[in-house]
This record gives structure tokens, C-alpha cells and sequence, in this order.
């Protein structure tokens, strides 16, 4: 069943409330991630959606999305750990290729952190699992994904906070042939974004 709430309605706050703090567990640095307040006042900007799946009354994945007219970024996508290898990611993924593309755009493009240069979170965790980084990269060249060839830093959220220069931009073509979707062009994205 899919229910979109109305944006700044009491319902919608304390469900937002709900997810936000699944939300920072999968994105606990403050330097990647907008705060409560931030994405509050994002959720005003009607080219900003967060899409969230729950199941059995529980939040167990989301992605946030802008929308920028003829191109789309997702980013943020997550799934709760307890529930990995059910696809969700993939739905979640699809829902919003699909939503995009349904709304006009070319071209979705999505930002993560380099596993190979992530100096903060290494390469393996403590206990032998693969790196929130690895993993997220695995899951994007599962979807067929392919890296955007340019460095890439992403601004500092806030005054306070960082810029974060170990990034990788990912692209997925929605209804135009690779070549047509430049790295001008997605780079142009971005500074519509920040």
C-alpha cells in the first residue's frame, strides 16, 4: 500500500520524527547528512521527496530525492541492516528511477563516499564485514550504475560542518542515450543542489 502524507501536517512531522531517527543510524556523520531542522525546511522545496518504506509498522529503508527538472538526485538510500538481502535498496532504487522518469527526466544521478579513499571509515570494519562504503558501492555497480569520471567534493552542509572530498558520483540514463548525459551536465546538477 502506498500513502504520500501532506507536507507540514502533524502527522507527517511525527512520522518524519520516526524516520529520522532510523535515518542518522545509517548516517551517523553530521558532515554527510542535513540535520532534523535542515531536512525540515527541505521538505518545504517541493523538488525535495523522501520516500520511505515500512513494513509491519516499522521504517526499515528510505531515499531522499531532488528533482531538477530533466535530471534527478537520489541520495541517502538505506536500509535497515536487519532487513538487508530483501531487496529493499533495489525497490527503493526502482520506485524512484521510475518516478523520475514518469516526471520527465534524463538522468538520475547518486553520490557516495569512495571506499577506496574513505580514510574515515577504512576499508573493513573491525570485525572483517565490508565497510558501509564497499557496501553501498557494491550495491550501485549491482544496479548497473557507472561512475562519473571527475573529482568530486561535496560542499559543506553547514558553516559547522566539513566538505568531503573522498566522493564518487554515480549515473543512471532514464531516457537518453550515455553520451547525451555529459559530466557538465550532471556537474551542473549539483549546483543547482548546493
Amino acid at each position: 500500500m502506498r500513502t504520500q502524507l501532506e507536507r507540514d501536517t502533524p502527522r507527517a512531522l511525527e512520522f518524519f520524527e520516526q524516520y529520522y531517527e532510523r535515518f542518522i543510524v545509517a548516517f551517523p556523520s553530521l558532515d554527510t547528512r542535513s540535520t532534523f531542522e535542515e531536512c525540515l525546511r527541505d521538505l518545504r522545496d517541493r523538488r525535495f521527496n523522501i520516500i520511505v518504506v515500512v513494513r509491519q509498522d516499522q521504517i526499515v529503508g528510505g531515499v531522499h530525492v531532488w528533482e531538477f527538472g530533466q535530471f534527478g538526485l537520489e541520495e541517502h538510500i538505506w536500509t535497515d541492516p536487519a532487513m538487508r538481502g530483501q531487496r529493499i535498496g533495489e525497490a527503493l532504487d526502482f520506485y524512484v528511477s521510475n518516478l523520475l522518469y514518469s516526471r520527465g527526466a534524463i538522468g538520475m544521478v547518486s553520490e557516495l563516499l569512495d571506499p577506496y579513499r574513505d580514510r574515515e571509515n577504512g576499508k573493513v570494519t573491525n570485525d572483517g564485514r565490508q565497510s558501509e562504503s564497499f557496501a553501498r558501492l557494491a550495491f550501485f555497480e549491482r544496479l548497473g550504475r557507472l561512475w562519473i569520471d571527475a573529482p568530486y567534493v561535496q560542499p559543506a552542509l553547514r558553516a559547522e560542518a566539513r566538505s568531503i572530498d573522498n566522493m564518487i558520483l554515480t549515473i543512471q540514463p532514464l531516457q537518453a542515450d550515455l553520451q547525451e548525459l555529459s559530466v557538465t551536465t550532471y556537474l551542473s546538477i549539483l549546483r543547482d543542489y548546493f
